[in-house]
């Protein structure tokens, strides 16, 4: 029996050896064994990944939660191939959904801008327009709302990334994350100094600020969105390999 074994065995003593507590049991093997190889990997002896392994752990009380879960279901662990296609799908709801938002945003500013351009309008020709849009828009947010929920669901109660999937997640994120500060600080910086548009000639000040507030809004929640998937799935859902 190895150590890892044994290890288990302790932590399950007080649980009774149901169908279960069998496979939880050999889940939890399964990612031991992992975390081991990968401190060994690192260059720590066995003797020293176990010290870890038994301090990083404990006595594992994360098991009682997954015993007790009334769903019934053991937590999965996600390889890359799941962990990206969350992601992907993730990020492309959010664009949807930003689009979405910036076309609701047009319907409201058309007629203003309309009548800039234009001079005066029908209102009621162009008020049913702009409900036309509106309803559009919303449509459009809640299509790519469905693929965030996809990603949801694939982020499953519990659900653990595998050790692949977690340092490939995080190199991903890191790489983001420059580009996130950039961004929000671009989208900030954009919704600041609109105003100042409007005080210029009425015509291409309009046309200046509405291009200006269309922007600023894809990227903060584009942005945002893309942000919100990373630390969903970097979130401790189980146990955090980065340590």
């Amino acid at each position: 029996m190895n150590r890892i074994d044994s290890y288990l065995n302790n932590v399950f003593s007080s649980y009774p050896e149901t169908e279960k507590a069998i496979a939880v049991k050999k889940r939890m093997r399964e990612m031991l064994n992992q975390k081991l190889n990968y401190f060994m990997e690192r260059g720590k002896n066995e003797d020293e990944a176990m010290g870890i392994l038994v301090q990083e752990f404990g006595d594992m009380k994360e098991i009682d939660g997954m015993m007790e879960d009334v769903s019934g279901d053991i937590p999965k662990v996600m390889n890359w191939s799941e962990t990206s296609d969350c992601i992907k799908k993730y990020t492309k709801g959010g664009t949807i959904v930003a689009f979405g938002a910036c076309f609701i945003v047009f319907a409201y500013m058309i007629m203003g801008l309309v009548k800039n351009l234009f001079g005066p309008y029908n209102g009621k020709v162009y008020g049913a327009v702009t409900l036309v849009m509106a309803v559009v828009g919303f449509a459009i947010i809640l299509f790519g709302g469905s693929f965030i929920q996809k990603a949801k669901d694939i982020l499953s109660y519990g659900a653990m990334l595998d050790l692949e999937a977690y340092e490939k997640a995080s190199d991903l994120y890191e790489a983001f994350r420059k580009k996130y500060y950039i961004h929000y600080f671009v989208s900030i910086l954009l919704f600041a100094i609109s105003p100042i548009f409007a005080l210029l000639d009425k015509k291409i000040g309009g046309v200046l600020f509405f291009i200006t507030i269309i922007i600023a809004l894809f990227v903060f929640i584009r942005t945002g969105n893309e942000n919100s998937i990373y630390k969903r799935i970097l979130k401790k859902r189980g146990w955090n390999y980065g340590k």
